[in-house]
């Protein structure tokens, strides 16, 4: 007779979990005046990034595992990635390799931009790589973007003379290959091509960048300090990772600190940003037509005194959802807020608090759970770089 096998099937994750909010973990018990976090689809959990200061200027990168399943977070050991490092990191995981991808600002007396490569076999990560991206000067405000469908990634920042200081937004495009590295066949970012200076007529700060998978373009958002507005500019970058650009037109007037998200049912840029008049936290719509944002609806403010935010769209409730310091409560909180966009404009829903003042912030999408996930750090009671997750119904 035929023999027949029993097989344990893993249960299929639930379409529509209930609404959940949780409670705030510890992820390192240190001074980090900015945390990252990404999401990973091969280990299925939350990376966070973040900066112990050790001396004025100077910190020391690190990264941790967060895990999401069950609706409760735990954060793995710190693992270092390099020291000297000035602020405004980014992270990302390059899905093709599966690898985690960092960049930031080198401050230990090179003055460069570095990025590095980890990657993972289960619970441990068996190689690290690091590589040059700006090897003349020190970038601030770096952000990393995959390009979606290739192993390229962007670093976007700002060319500084000094870190945290206004210069132009550039774009230097890597690759993560396997190939040789100093004797050993591993993954590490290939760097391609030369800088490319976007935007050059003046002074920037703030840039934030994300890909419109509809329009299949780069957008850069940043703030132009010479008119105190916020600018937006699109990029295309080709196969062989040439990149040519539109041209810049504003975003929002008096505004700095913006931060991108794209509502992919709305087919929406949102930008999320500080209005510099009073220090509202604001939001406005606009559509990518070719290499233009037009469309952009009126300013809608969620925050009365804002510092300190990060934003991203979650598709299971359809909503932006915005992490940011709420300093119009006393005391400060770190809030949390949804957003339906309808046309060019977006409704909120009611705020929700759930830890003390915020000294930075991040947040992104866990699609396994349904999850967003803050990573953020506080100063009080003690410094603590932490993680906080919701589920927001759909």
């Amino acid at each position: 007779m035929p023999i027949t096998f029993l097989v344990k099937k893993t249960p299929e994750p639930d379409p529509d979990p209930d609404p959940f909010i949780g409670t705030p973990i510890s992820i390192a018990s240190v001074r980090a005046d900015e945390s990252m976090t990404t999401y990973s689809e091969s280990l299925e959990r939350m990376i966070c990034a973040y900066g112990e200061r050790v001396a004025t200027g100077v910190y020391e990168l690190y990264y941790s595992r967060v895990n999401t399943d069950n609706d409760s977070l735990s954060a793995g050991s710190p693992v270092y990635n390099a020291w000297g490092v000035g602020r405004y990191h980014d992270c990302i995981i390059e899905p093709i390799s599966g690898t985690l991808v960092i960049g930031w600002s080198s401050g230990d007396g090179l003055n460069i931009g570095r990025c590095g490569t980890h990657e993972f076999v289960g619970e441990s990560y068996i190689n690290s790589t690091t590589t040059t991206f700006n090897p003349t000067r020190r970038p601030s405000w770096v952000n990393i973007v995959h390009i979606p469908n290739t192993n390229k990634v962007a670093f976007v920042y700002v060319d500084s003379l000094s870190i945290g200081a206004p210069g132009p937004i550039t774009i230097r495009i890597g690759e993560v290959v396997y190939e040789n590295y100093f004797g050993d066949d591993q993954w590490y970012v290939k760097i391609i091509g030369s800088p490319v200076v976007v935007v050059n007529e003046g002074e920037y700060s703030f840039p934030s960048a994300i890909f419109d998978p509809d329009s299949n373009q780069l957008i850069i958002a940043y703030q132009n300090k010479d008119t105190n507005n916020v600018d937006c500019v699109t990029c295309q970058i080709d196969n062989d990772g040439v990149v040519t650009f539109g041209s810049p037109s504003v975003f929002a007037t008096d505004a700095f600190d913006p931060d991108l998200s794209y509502d992919s049912i709305a087919q929406k840029i949102v930008l999320t940003y500080v209005n510099d008049d009073n220090w509202h936290g604001e939001v406005r719509v606009g559509t990518v037509d070719g290499t233009s944002i037009i469309d952009i609806g009126s300013p809608v403010v969620f925050c009365e005194d804002i510092y300190h935010l990060s934003s991203t769209f979650d598709p299971h409730s359809g909503r932006v959802v915005i992490s940011y310091r709420d300093d119009d409560l006393s005391p400060s909180q770190t809030n949390i807020i949804t957003g339906k966009v309808t046309g060019n404009s977006i409704t909120f829903d009611s705020p929700i608090s759930f830890d003390n003042a915020c000294q930075s912030v991040s947040i992104a999408y866990d699609p396994k759970n349904k999850l967003v996930v803050t990573t953020y750090s506080i100063a009080n009671p003690a410094y603590t770089v932490k993680a906080f997750s919701a589920r927001f119904a759909a």
